[in-house]
């Protein structure tokens, strides 16, 4: 495992702020690599997961020779809640709409003759979609990115997740006026963006069928490789699921891959792939992809 705090290891780590496109200030972390000519990685968070969750895959892209990787946090999420007030409005399509893109922006005005890739985690996947700026990508890798209704998910975890969406987390939002991270989430989140989540989760086109978000037009416009990686232990990427968001990447040239947890080594679910200990079995072929270009 690389270790991003030994200057040995060529890699430096640096936190910034990007202004979304409403000015709303982002928290980031930017890794820089020792290959000034290798491609830029944006990773974008799943749902209510904060950056540093990919610290240890940020730095491993650095070693095997990409220029620099930027995490982040979606407004609300992470470093980039303002202040203490908890009841700060924002919607999850906010991280698509404004979010998102100006990450993109900041990367293009950066590094303009840097290759751009882009790795998309669960919800980081379907953000991917819903913005313009997916047609600057060169390349893509999305992991357990999956069009999240409910009933298709695995029994019984399907009936766990619709108490939470339906039932607990309504309540907690009347109790705290937002849904506490402790109830089943990765970090706090603001009660309207939960709320548009569950209707977007009770939906059987998931947000395809949204009238409010007609930015689903834009997953034509990722014209790249495309990996989408599934994992066979994951209660909530199914791989229905996984097909049915990723399929709509009409104009990708998608290569699809299934991990086990025999291939990784040991249990993998929705969020393990992100732990040091697959560096071999699990990030090696799939960097190897992501960077061959």
């Amino acid at each position: 495992m690389v270790d991003v705090e030994n200057r040995d290891s060529g890699i430096t780590k640096t936190e910034a702020t990007i202004a979304a496109l409403d000015g709303h200030r982002l928290a980031s972390t930017h890794y820089c690599g020792p290959d000034p000519d290798g491609p830029v990685v944006i990773i974008n968070s799943g749902t209510a997961i904060p950056r540093r969750f990919y610290r240890h895959f940020a730095a491993y892209l650095c070693q095997r020779g990409a220029s620099h990787v930027i995490t982040y946090d979606y407004r609300g999420i992470g470093g980039s809640w303002p202040g203490e007030d908890r009841s700060f409005p924002y919607l999850m399509s906010d991280w698509a709409r404004r979010d998102f893109p100006a990450v993109i922006d900041r990367v293009r005005e950066n590094h303009p003759n840097n290759k751009l890739h882009m790795v998309g985690h669960s919800f980081g996947g379907q953000v991917m979609g819903l913005s313009d700026r997916i047609k600057h990508v060169d390349r893509a890798v999305t992991i357990a990115a999956l069009s999240g209704n409910w009933r298709q998910m695995a029994i019984p975890e399907r009936y766990r997740i619709y108490v939470l969406l339906f039932i607990a987390a309504p309540l907690m939002g009347r109790i705290y006026g937002y849904i506490p991270g402790k109830f089943g989430l990765g970090e706090d989140m603001g009660l309207a963006a939960f709320s548009e989540w569950a209707n977007w989760c009770s939906r059987r086109e998931y947000f395809f069928n949204d009238p409010a978000l007609p930015e689903t037009r834009h997953f034509a416009d990722l014209q790249c490789p495309l990996m989408v990686i599934g994992l066979d232990d994951d209660t909530w990427a199914r791989p229905v699921l996984i097909d049915h968001l990723n399929n709509h990447f009409i104009n990708a040239d998608i290569t699809r891959q299934q991990f086990s947890p025999k291939d990784a080594g040991g249990a993998i679910g929705h969020f393990n792939f992100f732990k040091p200990k697959f560096e071999n079995n699990l990030w090696k072929p799939v960097v190897d992809w992501l960077l061959e270009a």
